[in-house]
């Protein structure tokens, strides 16, 4: 669809709109070709997805636009690196704790940043539509979730409104990310249900039952991906179903782990025990899959396994 078109979905996605292109008019051309990607199926999605960012800035988008900005700076200077690089500038949590992680100020800009991505980036914004149709619908009835690390809680949301679900859990290692997943669903009137914990992974050793695994833009963070994939197996039932969302090829402050390809992010799913049902790759705007595949550029790659 076009911008225009774009902008006649709803009122709150020409609000947001024109917000973010009256404070940074060189970004059109972006805009342009990442709606332009969008087919019209998409409409309604987009429409909701809108409203929902619209609601959590409480229609006054100036500090999202603010923290979007600082992130696609920010992403440039790590672009840079990774070229000249070959690799991702952090190379540990501990790093990503001291330079992002403990500054309150980069924290929300990174985040609020993240939360209009979903809306106005390409590939992020057709991650989160096949999430809702590739995975939210072949979950079972009364099914119990598990999402790492929540975020902006969009996906949880999502998750939370469907009449199927019967449970939903969140864990995040930092208070300060449960505190902004816990607001988002309750300004999304959808906290019933849902249960928020501060935990490690890695420092559980208990067992659960979910049907359902979330892991979205997690395991580019971490230092070892496949053991926090091995040890949230256990968090599964029989059968159990997980979501993977992680960028390739996508410097970012703290990002840790590279993977290149969608056969690499498949073959370390694979190899923690699950067999990967279904996966795909969604270009950073402007690019088509193999032109991204060529030149080394950011793909959000995305992936639905079964536990075995």
């Amino acid at each position: 669809m076009e911008l225009d078109e774009a902008k006649e979905i709803s009122g709150s996605t020409q609000m947001l709109i024109e917000s973010l292109l009256a404070d940074w008019p060189e970004h059109r051309a972006f805009l342009e070709k990442s709606f332009k990607s969008h087919p019209d199926e998409h409409i309604e999605i987009l429409s909701q997805l809108a409203t929902d960012i619209a609601l959590l800035c409480e229609n006054n988008p100036k500090e999202l636009i603010e923290g979007y900005r600082w992130m696609c700076d920010s992403f440039t200077t790590e672009e840079l690196y990774f070229r000249r690089e070959g690799s991702y500038r952090c190379k540990t949590v501990a790093q990503a704790i001291e330079e992002t992680y403990s500054n309150n100020q980069i924290m929300k800009w990174y985040m609020d940043g993240l939360l209009l991505s979903q809306l106005m980036w390409s590939n992020h914004a057709h991650a989160y539509i096949w999430f809702l149709e590739n995975f939210i619908t072949l979950l079972p009835n009364n099914y119990n979730y598990l999402e790492i690390g929540c975020g902006h809680g969009l996906y949880i949301t999502q998750a939370a409104r469907d009449p199927k679900s019967k449970s939903l859990t969140g864990w995040d290692i930092s208070e300060k990310s449960i505190e902004k997943t816990r607001n988002s669903l309750e300004v999304f009137n959808a906290i019933e249900n849902v249960t928020l914990q501060q935990r490690d992974i890695f420092a559980d050793n208990t067992d659960g039952n979910y049907d359902a695994l979330v892991l979205s833009e997690i395991l580019e963070h971490l230092e070892d991906p496949k053991a926090a994939l091995k040890k949230l197996h256990n968090q599964l039932s029989t059968n159990g179903h997980l979501f993977v969302n992680v960028p390739l090829n996508s410097p970012a402050p703290d990002h840790i782990y590279l993977i290149r390809t969608i056969e690499e992010a498949v073959e370390l799913v694979n190899e923690c025990g699950y067999k990967v049902l279904k996966s795909e790759g969604f270009p950073m705007t402007g690019y088509s899959l193999k032109r991204a595949q060529k030149a080394d550029a950011t793909i959000t790659c995305v992936i639905v396994a079964q536990k075995i």
